[in-house]
C-alpha cells in the first residue's frame, strides 16, 4: 500500500493522531487503535530497509537503539511511515506535535533526509 499527500494533509492527519485521535472535536481514532500504533510490535533487523528498526501497527517507530540518528527528536512515542526520498511526518502524542515534510523532488534513499532531521531537530531545541 501507498500514499501520496502534501504537508499540509500530512500534517492534519498526523496532528489528529498526535492529540489522541479528534479533530475538529470529533473522535476520529479510538484510543485503542491509537494504542497500537504507539506501541511496537516488532524491531530488529529490516530486511528491506537493512538497518535496525521498529514498527507498531503500521507506523515506523525509530527506536534510538536501533537507528543511526532519531527520526523523532527528544520523543519516545512518535511514530511515523517515512516516504521514499526524503519527506518526513509523523505524530508525537508525548507533546502534542504533528510534522510534515515533503519535497518537489526525490532524494536518493528511503528513509527522511538530513534536511528534513535538522528540522526536526530545530523544532526539538537539539
Amino acid at each position: 500500500m501507498g500514499g501520496v499527500g502534501t504537508a499540509q494533509a500530512l500534517a492534519k492527519f498526523y496532528s489528529m493522531l498526535a492529540n489522541g485521535g479528534e479533530w475538529d472535536g470529533k473522535k476520529i481514532v479510538s484510543k485503542r487503535v491509537l494504542s497500537l500504533m504507539e506501541e511496537p510490535l516488532v524491531s530488529g533487523e529490516d530486511k528491506v530497509l537493512c538497518l535496525g528498526n521498529a514498527f507498531s501497527a503500521g507506523f515506523m517507530k525509530g527506536r534510538n537503539d536501533l537507528i543511526r540518528r532519531n527520526l523523532f527528536g527528544s520523543s519516545k512515542s512518535a511514530y511515523d511511515h517515512s516516504g521514499a526520498g526524503g519527506s518526513h511526518a509523523f505524530a508525537d502524542p508525548e507533546n502534542r506535535i504533528a510534522f510534515a515534510y515533503t519535497m518537489n523532488q526525490m532524494n536518493y534513499g528511503v528513509l527522511p533526509g538530513p534536511k528534513s532531521i535538522d528540522m526536526v531537530d530545530v523544532l526539538y531545541g537539539l
